[in-house]
């Protein structure tokens, strides 16, 4: 008879037992999805391990003209990939927003633009609730920070992204893309709370949780 098994460090064991206090439905390996939901004001937990990530892997439209994905977060992480978009079967345009020393940097990435731009002055892992907001409006976009616009309709041609990722590079990814191995050259994992997600295309399935907890 064969089995099955596998090794998970000290700390992996403590994040996969507090899977287990919040109620999960459903366990398998170190994935766990649970009753918390990043949609509500029941906060996220993305822990400090490679593997913890959220994401929301099938958007019921593409996030193009006229649409917004809004979340609020918070993190005493310096540095980390806050979130990504892709799109289905063209991984190299990507915008994203990463941390860099606990400041926001947002990063273009489409075939006929390319742009990093710092959100300045505000340092966001100081462990309070931000919010932010990215906007699409024809080919161009910009990013709310506390109800503060940054980069007012800045120029983005990618198409219409159809996935959002929270925290880390999805394993489907990996590979993928220039684009998507640049975010993995940076500190590349995400760790903080995410909450009150809100991506204004609708999405076709509830959100992919991996080895994540509650937030207290």
């Amino acid at each position: 008879m064969k089995t099955c098994s596998f090794q998970l460090s000290a700390y992996e064991i403590i994040v996969f037992l507090s899977c287990l206090l919040v109620k999960p439905d459903i366990i398998h390996g170190r994935h766990c999805r649970s009753s918390i939901d990043a949609l509500s004001p029941t906060a996220v937990k993305i822990e400090p391990i490679e593997t913890s990530r959220l994401s929301f892997d099938s958007l019921s439209a593409e996030l193009l003209d006229g649409a917004t994905l809004s979340f609020e977060f918070k993190t005493t992480s310096e540095s980390g990939l806050l979130f990504y978009t892709t799109r289905r079967n063209d991984l190299y345009d990507v915008v994203s927003v990463v941390l860099i020393n606990g400041y926001l940097q947002y990063k273009i990435r489409c075939k006929t633009s390319y742009a990093d731009l710092i959100v300045p002055g505000v340092l966001v892992n100081d462990g309070e609730w931000h919010t932010l907001v990215f906007a699409r409006k024809h080919n161009k976009a910009f990013i709310k920070l506390d109800n503060k616009m940054h980069f007012h309709q800045y120029y983005v041609t990618c198409g219409g992204f159809t996935s959002v990722g929270f925290g880390g590079i999805s394993p489907d990814h990996d590979g993928g893309s220039t684009s998507i191995d640049e975010l993995k050259v940076q500190p590349a994992h995400f760790s903080g709370c995410i909450r009150n997600v809100n991506i204004s295309t609708g999405i076709d399935a509830p959100p992919h949780y991996v080895t994540v907890s509650d937030c207290h």
